[in-house]
């Protein structure tokens, strides 16, 4: 079996979980269905002697075999077409209609939030362009005295 990168599973895949360690995590079912080579049945007999989470999956899956034999290539072909078209079969009305109305609701609030933290950030900025731009010190007048001479000429009179 080729290895690259890491702990990979007879048929290429990678670990069960992220946070699984057990790089045979993913080994049991072709081991149970003979699928493994005799080296790597050999390398996993070895590690199921160490590993009991490894053993209680192939205890779980050991009945399998024989159900399985007993299908043949027009059982599984029915299985097969027994399915949906692809994948996913259609939501009934109510369910769409409802799922509809649940996003439309949660959209509808989360422009109502986003509005609102807007508008609190640009009041919030505008407060504090003011409060920034403001003197620190009282404001001085301005006294400006003009004097202007009213006296009369002599020679007026």
């Amino acid at each position: 079996m080729k290895r690259v990168g890491g702990p990979v599973t007879p048929f290429g895949g990678r670990n069960a979980s992220p946070g699984d360690n057990d790089e045979y995590a993913l080994w049991d079912a072709a081991y149970v269905l003979g699928s493994l080579s005799s080296a790597d049945r050999s390398e996993y007999q070895a590690h199921l002697k160490t590993c009991p989470s490894c053993r209680q999956a192939v205890a779980e899956l050991s009945c399998m075999p024989a159900p399985l034999s007993r299908l043949d290539g027009e059982d599984v072909a029915a299985i097969d077409e027994g399915g949906p078209k692809g994948g996913v079969p259609p939501l009934r009305p109510q369910v769409l209609n409802s799922l509809q109305a649940k996003v439309s609701h949660r959209r509808r609030r989360s422009r109502l939030v986003l509005s609102t933290v807007t508008a609190a950030t640009a009041a919030v900025l505008v407060i504090g362009t003011f409060i920034a731009m403001r003197p620190s010190g009282p404001i001085p007048e301005s006294r400006t005295t003009a004097y202007v001479d009213v006296s009369c000429p002599n020679n007026l009179y």
